[in-house]
């Protein structure tokens, strides 16, 4: 071959090449330009919002950025249910083909999980509806609320299934049933926990809210929070609906998860919070599951020091390492194993370390908030300890001492077992507003702990808070019932809750206050419990059941945040609780 020959087969080739460059399809943009941070969002579509008498099979969408096939695929749904479809996509073009002709005369909505995120990880601002009817009119029916989670924060995650009153859905003892039927209707929540369910047929409808985690718009009851209304049905032009997730109510049992930490040391996660007071290591049985022996749980503690908790930690006999265990949380009559789950042992992962404490309020706290950290002990000083300890120990290690500008006296106090690693201390004659305290604890003078100078004893000097250093909420509840509890969560804290009970006044208005709250910014709510002794403020809400069926505990919140500064009165904190 001659070298122009070569030459010329080197010009096709090249040619070939950019041929086949440019007649390559791709999802992906054209490179160049400054970086596009402009939200996802449906630009055109096919048929129009709320368009009528929709003929065709087929919706046209275009969005303002790429979309990639397999994201839309898991992200979209059809209220009611519009059977199987395929989905096309063309760069920011998507089209969706139904297999069967949609029912006459429905009106349809279709929603793309606001998750759904294009090629360079853009996602909606809001979750996207469109709605359109096969027939002249679009129904009008329309259910609203909002969904909080467990710690009163917005839910702005959580999908809303609705399912139709009738006897195709009616299980009256079992919901877990119905919820593995495709809903009726979904919608999901915005940032601030909001949900509509709009454009449905007008009639009554079970209405629950899941944490959907895995994004398939479907409820896994071993995965996934639901939050249950307080009512069983609830009719169209219904609003200020109010769910809030408590825990994997659809589990059968108590235990949902178990991490060994140490030869020695369990933590669990039960499948809702419960009353630490409540916690009863009887309660728990763990056996090697080869040779059926049974391994002692000595001691536990509240994970995160709070008075509801679902994460325990659990001081045990030895672990084998790589040895298989089984640990079952009994409950109910008989003593029966309604939960069960197996791991196996590790390992000691670190050196034993010492007894420490955290005094709280912390070394140095001028105003001293003494019922901050635990305020259903009252105003007391909290012994944090990194492990359980005995209550006679502690006392023999522990004073506490009034500090009067160069003179110290000491006091006779009390000691009280929050759980076995947490303690109250207050003395005989309490915590004198604007005095100053010193507490001491000596932590090395327990068991076989040798006293060195790295081990000086724990001290906090405070000045407890006065009258001038709190804030005051007052307000409203409406509620057609004689026993509402209201409770002022602190943001950001999960054991600064407070809580009173409203109260008639002459005029026949449920009011409350809450006269000494430490600064800062809270949120406030209020339910009605089904029982309560007088004065009980500290019963826990209930959120309802699955198996059998039941309702929550009507609950209510104020829709903003709330803030406290000292010497201040925020009042007309109103609280409307429907049921």
């Amino acid at each position: 071959m001659s070298m122009h020959d070569k030459f010329r087969m080197l010009n096709i080739f090249a040619a070939l090449l950019i041929l086949l460059a440019g007649g390559c399809a791709s999802d992906r943009p054209p490179a160049g330009g400054p970086h596009d941070t402009t939200p996802l969002e449906v630009v055109n579509s096919s048929p129009a919002p709320l368009q009528t008498n929709v003929s065709n099979n087929r919706i046209e969408l275009t969005f303002n950025n790429y979309i990639v096939g397999r994201q839309i695929l898991r992200t979209l749904a059809f209220s009611p249910p519009a059977g199987k479809y395929d989905i096309d996509t063309d760069g920011k073009h998507v089209t969706i083909t139904f297999a069967q002709p949609l029912e006459k005369n429905s009106t349809y909505t279709l929603t793309i999980d606001k998750n759904l995120k294009d090629i360079r990880g853009r996602s909606f601002s809001k979750p996207f509806n469109l709605t359109f009817s096969t027939g002249s009119t679009i129904d009008s029916g329309i259910i609203e609320g909002r969904v909080f989670n467990q710690d009163e924060s917005p839910a702005d995650n959580a999908l809303i299934l609705a399912y139709a009153s009738g006897p195709s859905n009616n299980i009256s003892d079992n919901k877990i049933g119905l919820l593995h039927k495709e809903a009726d209707y979904i919608a999901q929540t915005d940032a601030t926990g909001a949900f509509r369910l709009g454009n449905i047929v007008p009639g009554t409808y079970r209405i629950f809210a899941i944490d959907d985690r895995n994004r398939d718009m479907r409820y896994d009851e071993n995965t996934e929070e639901i939050a249950l209304s307080n009512r069983t049905t609830v009719m169209t032009g219904s609003g200020n609906l109010t769910f809030r997730f408590n825990g994997l109510l659809g589990t059968p049992g108590m235990l949902a998860t178990c991490r060994p930490i140490g030869s020695r040391t369990l933590e669990i996660t039960l499948a809702r919070p419960i009353s630490t007071s409540s916690f009863d290591t009887g309660k728990i049985e763990i056996r090697n599951v080869v040779t059926n022996m049974q391994v002692p749980v000595i001691s536990w503690y509240s994970t995160n020091r709070s008075f509801q908790d679902n994460r325990f930690t659990l001081i045990t006999g030895i672990l084998e390492s790589r040895q298989r265990y089984r640990i079952s949380f009994h409950e109910g009559e008989n003593n029966t194993a309604n939960s069960s789950l197996e791991f196996y042992g590790i390992s000691e992962t670190q050196a034993h370390q010492p007894l420490s404490v955290k005094i709280l309020p912390e070394n140095g706290s001028d105003p001293g908030y003494l019922d901050k950290i635990w305020p259903s002990a009252g105003r007391a000083a909290i012994l944090q300890f990194s492990t359980s300890a005995e209550k006679s120990d502690i006392s023999r290690i522990t004073f506490i001492e009034e500090i009067d500008n160069s003179n110290r006296y000491k006091l006779p106090f009390s000691l009280t077992a929050l759980d076995p690693g947490t303690y109250a201390l207050k003395p005989v004659n309490g915590f004198k507003p604007g005095h100053t305290y010193r507490v001491t604890v000596n932590t090395a003078a327990i068991g076989t702990q040798a006293y060195t100078d790295k081990t000086k004893p724990a001290e906090s000097r405070f000045t407890a808070a006065s009258s001038e250093d709190y804030g005051t909420i007052s307000g409203r509840c409406f509620a057609d019932t004689p026993i509402v509890i209201v409770e002022a969560r602190e943001a950001g804290s999960p054991s600064s809750i407070y809580r009173t009970m409203a109260t008639r006044d002459r005029n026949g208005s449920l009011r409350f206050t809450f006269p000494e709250l430490p600064p800062g910014n809270y949120t406030v709510s209020a339910f009605v419990p089904a029982s309560a002794k007088d004065g009980d403020v500290w019963i826990p809400w209930n959120p309802g059941s699955l198996k059998p069926f039941r309702p929550s505990e009507p609950f209510g919140i104020y829709p903003d945040p709330v803030k406290v500064r000292a010497k201040w009165t925020t009042e007309n904190i109103d609280i409307f609780i429907t049921k």
